[in-house]
Parts: structure tokens; sequence; C-alpha cells
């Protein structure tokens, strides 16, 4: 075997390790939080249930950041779902699968959640994923919201 064709199958090959090493981070969290039976829930389910408001999801910081916003108007049925700092929602482009996490500490390391409060949270635009028009599903642990458009 020629030296040439030596080194093109192993970069055939290192190429398709990373191209499945990229697919499956991307798609990790989705598979955790929308599994299969899992019915995504209405803005107003979201509302009645958990006593939280989707404010906004847009994109900003040219294209790099996405800005989720939640309006907590009843704090005690929203500490289920937001209660825990470790565990920001997950944005999940439905075009294209991919989740995006807000960075570690994103929420603080101890969270009060109040009535009336607007949580704000800023997740890296990873590869421009989610773009104006985008539809997103935004996941509480459990529970997805139904997807909404970003703006």
């Amino acid at each position: 075997m020629s030296r040439f064709v030596f080194v093109t199958i192993i970069v055939l090959l290192l190429v398709s390790v990373a191209t499945f090493l990229v697919y499956r981070s991307r798609t990790a969290g989705q598979a955790a939080a929308t599994g299969p039976g899992v019915e995504p829930i209405s803005a107003g389910d979201l509302e009645e249930r958990y006593g939280v408001r989707l404010r906004l999801l847009a994109v900003t910081a040219g294209g790099g950041m996405v800005d989720l916003r939640l309006k907590i108007l009843d704090a005690e049925k929203a500490t289920p779902l937001l209660g825990e700092p470790s565990k920001p929602p997950l944005l999940v482009a439905e075009d294209s699968g991919t989740t995006l996490q807000a960075p570690e500490g994103s929420m603080g390391e101890e969270i009060r959640l109040q009535d009336g409060q607007v949580l704000i949270l800023l997740y890296p635009n990873a590869g421009g994923a989610i773009r104006p028009g985008t539809p997103v599903s935004v996941v509480f642990g459990n529970e997805r919201l139904e997807p909404v458009l970003a703006q």
C-alpha cells in the first residue's frame, strides 16, 4: 500500500470519527430532555401549571447569543422548573436538532424566585444554530415548551 493511500485512509477515518462526535454532542441533551413520549406543553400550560411566562427568545449580539427572558408569575409554582441554578433550561433548534446550553453558573449559585421577577439568560449560539425565525423549544428538565419562533 502506498504512503498516499495510507494517509488518505487515516484522514478519512479521523474525519468520520470527528463528525460522529460532533453529532453526538449536539443531540445528547435533546435526547434526554425530549425523549420518546414527551409531549410539549403550550405557553398557556406553562403559565397555568408553573407560573412562568416566556417573555422573549431572540438572537442578539450579532447572532452570537440567544437571549431568553422568563417572567415569574408565581414563584412557588415556578420553583420545580427554575429553582435549581445548576439546571437552566435548554434551547433546542427544531430545524437542526442542535441543543444550546446556558453557560455554567448563568443562573448564579443560589436563586430566589420572586413574583414579577424577570430571569434573563444568555446562551452562546454555537455555529449560529438559531436565527430569527428558527422554531425553538425551551426545555425545562422533563417539560418541553412547544416551539416558538426566535426573534
